[in-house]
């Protein structure tokens, strides 16, 4: 990869400690922002990445999840998430 690919490797994704690799989306997942009171959240009872809500979500809402979930907050802050 050049250096622009693994900058948004980087940017983007975070690291799978399970899976020993980076997960990276390209998909409609990277449209949901971060939230402590997030309204989405994993569903641990599967291996693959499965969101689910946490509530009812009304239609045009913003879609949040705690990165927290899946990044340290030191990741989260080199990624300039506060």
């Amino acid at each position: 990869m050049d250096d622009k690919e693994k900058t948004e490797i980087l940017y983007w994704g975070f690291f799978d400690e399970g899976n020993g690799c980076y997960h990276v989306d390209f998909d409609n997942t990277k449209f949901i922002n971060h939230s402590e009171n997030a309204n989405i959240t994993q569903d641990m009872a599967y291996k693959d990445m499965y969101l689910i809500a946490k509530r009812d979500i009304k239609a045009g809402e913003e879609l949040t999840q705690n990165y927290l979930e899946f990044e340290s907050e030191q990741e989260l802050l080199n990624r300039g998430i506060k």
